[in-house]
């Protein structure tokens, strides 16, 4: 085995080999070496007979990719940039207190970004990989977050494609001049981290999926399916020919999914969520390995929480991983996660003989549409105070199911506000309302289902 062009590192070097056969089926039995460095065998020199020179501390690097815009307004998603550059300033607060801030570097290629120079394009993805070459050491630390659609394609004998803003359609098979603009393979990144003089601690985020997003509003339970061999083949040929740490949001034909309940995917805000303390070594150490794992173990409840099914993938090299952010209790309170919103199921409403005869339903179903729906781009912005679910109406783990029993007694409505969970009337309250306006009638049974599921998040969340 002829090393002398490897990326070694003072001290200790564990390098361990693999084969595959010609279609890369199969995998050979892994072969380790062990071998030590000196320092003046890297190159450094003596101040002194007695004392070395000191090496450089260790840079950090990180290309942040967020794509929610396309080419085609049809493949739009509605947190995938707002994921990434939440996942970019944090890893900026932690990679500062870790390494120093002269010594970080955090690239952002966002869809919000004014500058075209910092658009999600294939372009600038390749340019940012491209800087961290020229610029790191194999004794750096580089991380790697993509956030966005995930195609599960054969071209080429390639079986992952994440598509750029370049981007207008998922057929990307047939035309590969298109799919050269609009992609970036998982071939491709074996060849940017595993190119020479890159950092030998390399760290990827994959939080997309084969299939596009879904907004919680089409979610229904999804049917689980497992890896397909050739994917999986295709992250362990670039864990093995990168040996980075490498986490997929979701399996090959599964949805990651954007959750409105979240307002972030479900990986992302898992990822966020541990880096405010739960993922934390010794209070403070952000290793990649305990963060992976947390990230992993946490989405397939959030998943369930929504009606979906969501497993991780994490593929990693031998080791326990190591640093890459330390954050302080002051730096874990700025973690930008969104708050859990509550879910409320189909409204539905009735009279005392089980008719609607004021046709109120349809009216304040509306006006809960108006307060969960997303605001669209270049509109003020808002939070909306619930996630409604107006197509869903079967039971969802953890949703509220909001009923309204009216009854009309001269000019005044008195209505019954109820909150039924898992099938039990949990809350009601009882409110009345002139019945000659039909807009304040719904503007009042709206506001109450408003603030009943508000309370009982509230009382949710402290138990």
């Amino acid at each position: 085995m002829d090393l002398s062009d490897a990326p070694l590192i003072t001290g200790t070097n564990n390098i361990t080999a693999t084969a595959y056969d010609v279609g890369n089926q199969i995998e050979s039995h892994p072969a380790t070496l062990t071998w030590e460095i000196a320092a003046t065998e890297k190159g450094f020199v003596r101040e002194s007979p007695l004392q070395e020179q000191a090496a450089p501390p260790p840079h950090f690097f990180a290309v942040v990719t967020g794509t929610a815009a396309y080419a085609n307004a049809n493949l739009d998603l509605q947190f995938s940039a707002e994921d990434a550059e939440s996942m970019a300033a944090s890893l900026r607060l932690g990679a500062t207190r870790l390494f120093g801030r002269e010594n970080i570097s955090v690239r952002l290629l966002s869809s919000t970004a004014l500058n075209p120079s910092d658009q999600p394009t294939k372009k600038n993805i390749s340019a940012a990989f491209a800087d961290v070459r020229r610029q790191a050491r194999t004794e750096d630390v580089l991380l790697v977050y993509f956030s966005g659609h995930g195609i599960n394609a054969h071209a080429e004998h390639d079986s992952y494609y994440y598509l750029t803003a370049d981007a207008r359609s998922f057929d990307i098979e047939q035309d590969p001049a298109l799919r050269n603009l609009s992609t970036v393979s998982s071939a491709e990144l074996r060849t940017w981290l595993g190119a020479p003089g890159m950092p030998l601690k390399e760290v990827l985020i994959l939080d997309t999926c084969a299939a596009g997003a879904a907004n919680a509003e089409m979610i229904r339970l999804a049917e689980r399916r497992d890896v397909p061999p050739d994917q999986r083949r295709a992250v362990e040929l670039l864990k093995d020919a990168t040996g980075s740490f490498i986490l997929m949001g979701s399996t090959a034909d599964a949805v990651s999914y954007e959750a409105s309940r979240f307002g972030r995917g479900l990986l992302t805000w898992s990822l966020l969520q541990g880096m405010r303390g739960p993922a934390l070594d010794e209070g403070s150490r952000l290793n990649v390995s305990h963060w992976f794992q947390y990230a992993a173990e946490e989405v397939p409840d959030l998943a369930q929480s929504i009606g979906g099914i969501q497993r991780p993938v994490i593929s990693a090299p031998q080791g326990t991983g190591f640093p890459v952010a330390m954050l302080t209790t002051e730096d874990r309170a700025s973690i930008p996660v969104a708050a859990v919103k509550p879910e409320l199921l189909r409204v539905s409403c009735l009279d005392e003989n089980d008719l609607d005869h004021l046709d109120l339903e349809s009216a304040i179903r509306q006006r809960l549409r108006d307060l969960s729906h997303p605001q669209g781009r270049g509109e003020a912005a808002h939070e909306a105070p619930i996630v409604y679910l107006d197509q869903v109406t079967d039971d969802l783990p953890g949703a509220l199911r909001p009923q309204i029993r009216y009854e009309v007694a001269g000019s005044t409505v008195i209505m019954h506000v109820r909150m039924i969970l898992n099938g039990k009337r949990v809350s009601e309250e009882t409110v009345t309302a002139s019945a000659i306006d039909k807009g304040t009638l719904v503007n009042v049974a709206a506001s109450n289902l408003l603030a009943m599921a508000g309370s009982m998040h509230e009382d949710t969340k402290n138990n």
